[in-house]
């Protein structure tokens, strides 16, 4: 059984800065990093950490820095067969961490923009019944819809967290048997700004799960009958929230296409991301496998 994450890959810039920028103010980082990342970089590597057989589907340039994304996916044990190679720079993420560990994220991705998997017999083969597809906002909205259907035609299981919004939108949520976001997410795509109400419409808009994160405060689990259950997070002084979701999601996937019951794996992947959020960087904060471990059997 193999958890197939679609989405993106790019090379992030964090700078770490002393204070809020003012407009048209030049401030001096505290620190900088550049590594690979992206979301669908993120949630894979989560997924694999957490023991799954992950394999990562995304677009990258025809650079340097393709090199750097690949060299990791090698690191982590993962195929690389699912990189595609398209003309121009690899996509890039400008990340800028306030004092308070929030970030703030500017993305040029026209490799994922352009990707378009579903086309490719090769995707399509590589799915089998009782894998997982996993998948984000990174790509078109039309491309990640065609991906999911394809994975369930397959008799794949489909999971989906619909950030970023690409143009405001997301895709159809009907295409997720389990359905991850945020509270900005949830109030962007229902238009309700109080969690619950955003919730309770959520559940109407698919028949599958639907896990609302909460940041410090946890997360809240909603299957597709009984009330929605509340799942607590550890204490955790933030450094950086930068790749917390996709170290929750990318454990959520994993545990889940291996059997785990879903609030067991919730609370397992509200852990790690507690733990993500202590250490800087998105993918250079993300818990080891050795360490995932360790949190999944607490």
């Amino acid at each position: 059984m193999t958890v197939h994450v679609v989405g993106n890959a790019c090379i992030d810039l964090a700078f770490w800065l002393p204070a809020e920028v003012p407009v048209g103010a030049t401030v001096l980082a505290r620190r900088w990093q550049k590594g690979p990342g992206g979301k669908g970089l993120n949630q894979a590597t989560a997924a694999a950490r957490a023991g799954a057989e992950a394999m990562l589907w995304a677009a990258v340039g025809d650079d340097t820095d393709a090199e750097l994304i690949q060299s990791h996916l090698v690191r982590e044990g993962m195929d690389i067969g699912g990189l595609y190679y398209g003309p121009g720079p690899t996509d890039v993420s400008t990340i800028w961490i306030g004092p308070d560990g929030e970030n703030r994220i500017v993305t040029a991705g026209d490799q994922a923009a352009a990707f378009r998997p579903a086309a490719d017999p090769l995707f399509g083969s590589a799915l089998k019944r009782g894998d997982v597809v996993a998948a984000q906002g990174n790509l078109q909205p039309a491309a990640t819809e065609a991906v999911l259907a394809l994975a369930r035609k397959c008799g794949a299981r489909t999971a989906l967290n619909p950030s970023p919004l690409r143009d405001g939108r997301s895709p159809d949520l009907a295409v997720a048997d389990l359905l991850a976001l945020n509270t900005e997410e949830a109030a962007s795509i229902t238009g309700e700004m109080e969690p619950t109400a955003a919730l309770a419409r959520l559940r109407t808009m698919t028949a599958g799960i639907v896990v609302l994160t909460l940041g410090p405060q946890g997360a809240v689990l909603a299957e597709a009958t009984g009330e929605p259950r509340p799942v607590a997070a550890p204490m955790a002084m933030a450094v950086d929230t930068t790749g917390a979701g996709d170290a929750l999601f990318g454990t959520l996937v994993a545990l889940w296409a291996g059997g785990r019951d879903l609030g067991s794996a919730l609370a397992a992947a509200v852990r790690v991301a507690a733990r993500k959020v202590q250490r800087p960087g998105a993918l250079a904060g993300l818990p080891t496998a050795a360490e995932v471990r360790e949190l999944v059997r607490e």
